[in-house]
């Protein structure tokens, strides 16, 4: 009997990275696989409870944004480092130990060093995406909104990206390289990253790419290659066994159809103003609202009828039940609000996010995007007028969320994972 293979998932990041891994995680299992997710301790107990088992790593994202150099990320400072060296050579070691006896290992952007655990392991790997990363003439890197046409800007289009790799590589290059040389026994990287090696790990070359999301949303660029695949959306689907407050279901149902308005894993250095804009917005707009108070603890205040205050809530649940929602646009909240079929409110604060909140909006299934440092009350309630009250903006989200809803992308990432594996562990 053959055994069955290791896999190791590398789920560095906030809860919207979680959900999505945890998913996968179920999928594989199902086929057939043993499975392991590695993540910060804050996280254990919603591992387990999937069945899945669980590897701390350092590194707790809900800590790092509550530092200074978390509310300047989330601020727009792109150049404030999040994760110190010493962090970061926590985790390369925490993951070294957890991964020992995988037969493969995925990876997110947060830990691509997972390629050189896998290369010590002498196991394929995956990168798994939830925006594109991979070098395209259609769009610049972090900027996915719209295909360029012009030739000239096609090309700038495609050297961003080796430019944000190289510079990436870079400002960690040292910690890396003693990791490889030190503890994994490796040849050092050569000066402009992994993917200029003479001789890469076949095992990892070419490396696979999970796009965690739909080409529905984002069309697959026409120059990436075979090893980039758009899979669809990887959803948790909670909804089976979820049970919601009863509260909640009481407050939804006994009155007109409210919207949900909530800033996930962003934290604020003055949640009290950001729970006061949106109170006054729902005020401007007369509408009722779900409020999720997230990581940045909104709605600690006296709140009015028409608010009712959750803390964590199934998105599977919630938002087809909305009518509309309001959210920072993370990946994993895009997807989920996406799926639901209702308009989107993007209120971006940093990363990928702006990217999403453009794209939503040339998909014609969101009013344009409010920056986080630029949101007042009116801004968002003129938003939110729109969302609600554009007929054409509301038929447009509907009919994608439609084609969300008829995708499977947990089988499309499966059977892509099987196909390398099949090729590379048993050839």
């Amino acid at each position: 009997m053959q055994k069955k293979l290791r896999i190791t998932i590398l789920a560095v990041g906030s809860r919207g990275d979680m959900n999505p891994f945890c998913a996968l995680a179920r999928a594989l299992k199902q086929a057939g696989y043993v499975v392991k997710i590695i993540t910060h301790k804050i996280f254990e107990e919603f591992v387990t409870q999937q069945g899945i088992e669980y590897a701390p790593i350092a590194g707790d994202y809900k800590e790092l944004f509550f530092t200074e150099a978390g509310y300047q990320l989330l601020e727009g400072k792109t150049s404030s480092n999040l994760i110190s060296d010493e962090i970061l050579q926590q985790q390369f070691l925490d993951a070294w130990e957890a991964c020992q006896g995988s037969d493969a290992i995925i990876f997110p952007l947060l830990a691509t060093w997972g390629y050189s655990i896998a290369e010590a392991l002498n196991v394929p790997g995956f990168l798994a995406g939830h925006q594109p990363v991979s070098p395209t003439r259609d769009f610049p890197v972090f900027k996915f909104e719209s295909v360029e046409p012009n030739p000239l800007k096609g090309l700038l289009n495609y050297w961003s990206y080796f430019l944000l790799e190289f510079l990436s590589w870079r400002n960690k290059s040292k910690i890396m390289n003693d990791f490889r040389t030190k503890t994994l026994g490796l040849p050092a990287i050569p000066f402009l990253g992994a993917r200029y090696r003479q001789n890469p790990p076949k095992k990892l070359y070419p490396l696979p790419v999970l796009y965690q999301f739909s080409s529905h949303v984002i069309t697959k660029p026409h120059d990436w290659s075979a090893y980039e695949h758009i899979t669809g959306y990887w959803f948790l689907d909670e909804n089976k066994n979820y049970e919601p407050p009863q509260k909640l279901v009481d407050f939804i149902n006994n009155g007109s159809t409210p919207i949900s308005i909530g800033f996930g894993s962003m934290t604020t250095r003055d949640p009290e103003r950001l729970t006061n804009i949106i109170l006054s917005a729902l005020e401007k707009t007369k509408q009722r609202a779900v409020l999720l108070s997230g990581w940045a603890g909104l709605g600690q205040t006296e709140l009015p009828d028409n608010v009712h205050l959750v803390d964590y809530i199934s998105f599977e649940w919630l938002f087809p039940q909305m009518k509309a929602v309001v959210h920072h646009g993370g990946a994993g909240t895009t997807a989920s609000g996406l799926r639901a079929g209702v308009p989107n409110v993007i209120v971006p604060f940093f990363a990928d996010q702006p990217g999403w909140g453009k794209r939503l909006a040339n998909l014609g299934v969101s009013p344009e995007p409010i920056p986080s440092q630029e949101l007042d009350a009116d801004k968002l309630a003129q938003a939110i007028d729109i969302a609600v009250n554009n007929e054409q903006l509301r038929g447009k989200a509907e009919s994608l969320g439609e084609k969300i809803r008829s995708e499977d992308g947990l089988t499309n990432a499966v059977n892509v994972i099987k196909f390398y594996l099949d090729q590379r562990i048993h050839n």
